[in-house]
């Protein structure tokens, strides 16, 4: 009989997201931002982090899987907020009440309707996530969330749609080594969640356009820092026996 660790993580979201610093207790090895030299075990820039950088492009008409890239960010887009519930629209939560969570959020087990009250923004709305230390000054890779944003608060939603977020990937044959056969970058999350979002359908942008406009901006490249005790439940995992 073997242990075999179980991991489950949310829609949308990388296993990054929320391992970014995760070291294995059992001395596996794990690949993530930590292992690679991206990031440091707290959460600041590693030897490695220029590996992460991020692109901005030149075609914003035309659908490409890989666009023309024309330079890496000196600082990304600042997060928005989005929609994310705000304490003065929800009178200091998500939902006023368990009765108002249990209704709409029908598929929340009964013992953590509690956790649907709690973790709104603060900050209003589709405005700059200003919780997030030197949100404007971000330097062109992922960033820790936490403090400002635990691992339980609501935040702002990356792109949820398919061919965006197959084009963050930036993946093209010509990229292809024998240490990254799949092509792949990884390196336009912020710029296409800048320039499409996940509500565009099609449209071209409006007038005034900018990098707050699809109120997202580089929200994919946020991380949380097991080290630091975010996401503690998720440490914990699955344990399950198989033969």
């Amino acid at each position: 009989m073997r242990a075999v660790k179980v991991i489950f993580v949310g829609e949308n979201r990388s296993f990054d997201h929320l391992f970014a610093t995760c070291v294995a207790p059992s001395g596996d090895s794990v690949l993530n931002l930590l292992s690679e030299g991206i990031i440091n075990a707290d959460g600041t820039p590693g030897p490695n982090f220029a590996n992460a950088a991020q692109q901005q492009a030149s075609d914003t008409t035309t659908y490409s899987v890989s666009p023309t890239t024309t330079g890496a960010y000196s600082t990304l887009p600042p997060p928005n907020l989005a929609y994310t519930p705000e304490y003065e629209s929800y009178t200091g939560a998500p939902w006023i009440s368990k009765n108002l969570a249990e209704e709409f959020d029908y598929g929340i087990l009964p013992k953590e309707i509690g956790a649907a009250t709690e973790g709104a923004s603060g900050p209003p709305y589709a405005t700059i996530d200003t919780r997030i230390n030197n949100v404007c000054d971000l330097a062109s890779g992922p960033f820790q969330l936490s403090p400002g944003v635990g691992s339980e608060d609501y935040a702002d939603s990356p792109v949820h749609r398919f061919y965006q977020m197959f084009q963050q990937l930036d993946c093209n044959a010509s990229y292809a080594t024998a240490t990254n056969p799949s092509g792949c970058r990884a390196d336009l999350f912020p710029w296409t969640e800048v320039t499409v979002g996940a509500g565009a359908d099609g449209n071209p942008p409006p007038p005034n356009y900018n990098d707050e406009t699809t109120l997202e901006g580089a929200t994919s490249m946020g991380f949380y820092n097991v080290q630091s005790g975010d996401a503690p439940p998720l440490l914990a995992g699955a344990t399950v026996h198989a033969a």
